[in-house]
Parts: C-alpha cells; structure tokens; sequence
C-alpha cells in the first residue's frame, strides 16, 4: 500500500526545504537480467521523494501550484509496467528523469526494490536509491536522421536524451538538404537542450550508446545515418579531448545546426563570446524547412527555469 507525504522545511543530504513523497507504489513490471523475469515479471516498489517550493500551495490551496501526486504515481506506473530493463538502476533513473520535466522540481530521490530478486540465499528486500539534481550544466545536443522512420527515429532518439539529463527545451524539426554527399535523402533536424550532471567525455560516450543501442552502423563520412547525436556546446567551455571537441567543430558552418539552436536556447553564446544567433547570416543561403513530427514536443518547447542556465 502506498503512501504519500508532504513536509515543509524538511532536510536531505546537501538540501533543505518543503518535498512531497510517494512510498510503497508497487509495480508489476518485467525488469530483469534472466529470460525468466523478462517472461513472468515480478513486483517492483518505488518509493520517491522530490524537493520544491510548497509556500505557494500552502498559501493559495491550488493544485496547479503542487505537484498533482496522483498523476505522478499514474505515469511511474506506466514508464516502469511499460519499459524492459535489465538493471533495477536504469529503472531509478527513468523514474529520477520523469520527475525532473517539471522545471519546479529542484531535487529528486528514488528508490527502486526488487522483492523478489533471483537471490540463492535469505533476503528481505535488494534496493537502489538514485538522487538526481536539476541543476547541472547546460548542453546542446544536435541530432539528424534520414534513414527509415525520421520522425520515429527522432522521437526514439529523445527518449534516450532524457536519460543523460533534465531536458528544458528542444526546437522545432527542420527538414534539410544533405551536404558533402548530395545524392541521398533530405535529412530531419533538431536541438534539444539538457542540464546534466555528466561531463563532456561521459555525455558523448552516452549518446553513442543511444546511437547503438538505436542500430545505427557507421558508414562512409558525411553518409546516410538512421540517427546523429552531436554535442553541439557544454555550458561555455572548450573541450579539446581525444574522444570530445566542443564546441562542435563545424557547427558553426551548418544552418541546421544553428536555426534550431537559437531557437531553443536564443541567449545561446559561443566559449568565445560571440551570440550564437549573430552566426546565422552567414549560413542564410542554406535551405532549412520548418515539418511538424508527431509525438516530437512543440517548437520552442521549455520548462519553467530553462532561461535561468547553469
């Protein structure tokens, strides 16, 4: 049986202030190395404590200025009885994202129990407790696809991006001509922006996971790809790695980069302080076409605190 409660003033580890939490939702739910549990299932439990400002609720008794609880206990319900996983933390974590699209969470605390765990000797209970933060640093993230279902391809591709950090804004789709190698077909592009605790050299390696774990296989530069995820800017700093250089080496040269980006995030500068919109003039001739993908967030999508990046 499940439990919902609400403090004022509370405390956790590094943070303090109003929270609300939801303890005991039991899941039945298919997560699970072994074929076994991926075939029958088994219960799952998700306990969740998520920290924001209460005063206006107290003050005003609106539901608009709370978290509707019940709602939220319905799509943890579904994201974890919907999903395949293999690992109970990649479960946290959906959990610990999906909480984090509401700009007024600051803080979010999920525990995930496994009951039933295909354990060979006594136990009570196995658990993993993941504690995820909105605060983090601002990145862009530029994806492309002409391979299959573009627009699938996109809206799959997003769904992984909320699993490397809080999303707070994304463009529009724009339909694109391919440079370098013409003769194949136009490309679906777009920009989303997160707040991620990851650094530059983790965030890339998870986006190349997305890639694979999507079926991309690397062909020829400049070729065809079921799906392209660039780091286009990390906050204002300058990466120069083995693996990772933000910014992006040639976005500066791409309308189908850039239009999306200053549509997302307008203030967006380059590390050298140049507005990222005064790059667009010199890219105007390159043909770029605004299309509507069903399932994709609607142009200029942002939270409530995407004007205030870290």
């Amino acid at each position: 049986m499940s439990e919902v409660l609400i403090t004022s003033g509370g405390t956790a580890p590094g943070e303090s202030g109003d929270s609300i939490t939801l303890k005991g939702l039991r899941i039945e739910a298919h997560h699970g190395v072994l074929a076994e549990e991926r075939r029958e299932g088994q219960p799952f439990v998700v306990d969740v404590t998520l920290w924001m400002d209460l005063s206006e609720a107290g003050e005003h008794d609106e539901l608009a200025a709370t978290i509707d609880y019940g709602k939220l206990a319905t799509e943890i319900h579904r994201r974890v009885s919907g999903e395949r996983w293999n690992l109970i933390e990649k479960v946290a974590e959906r959990v610990a994202r999906l909480v984090l699209e509401d700009g007024r969470v600051s803080r979010v605390a999920v525990t995930v129990h496994k009951p039933r765990a295909p354990i060979d000797v006594e136990f009570e209970d196995v658990s993993v407790t993941v504690v995820r933060s909105s605060h983090g640093t601002r990145a862009a993230i530029a994806l492309g696809t002409n391979l299959g279902d573009r627009a699938a391809n996109l809206v799959n591709a997003m769904e992984g991006i909320r699993l490397v950090g809080r999303v707070v804004a994304s463009s529009s789709v724009y339909e694109t001509a391919p440079q370098g190698v013409v003769d194949q077909e136009h490309f679906y592009n777009a920009v989303v922006l997160v707040d991620t605790d990851l650094d530059p050299v983790e965030l890339v390696g998870r986006l190349l996971d997305i890639e694979r774990e999507m079926g991309r296989v690397r062909g020829p530069r400049w070729g065809p790809r079921l799906i392209d995820l660039d780091l286009i800017l990390y906050g204002d700093r300058t990466i120069r790695t083995p693996s990772v250089e933000v910014p992006h080496p040639r976005y500066r040269q791409r309308r189908f980069v850039l239009e999306p980006l200053v549509e997302a995030w307008p203030d967006a500068r380059d590390p050298d302080g140049t507005p990222v919109a005064d790059l667009l003039e010199a890219v105007s001739g390159q043909g770029v076409a605004p299309v509507t993908v069903p399932g994709w967030p609607h142009a200029g999508h942002r939270s409530r605190s995407a004007d205030a990046p870290n």
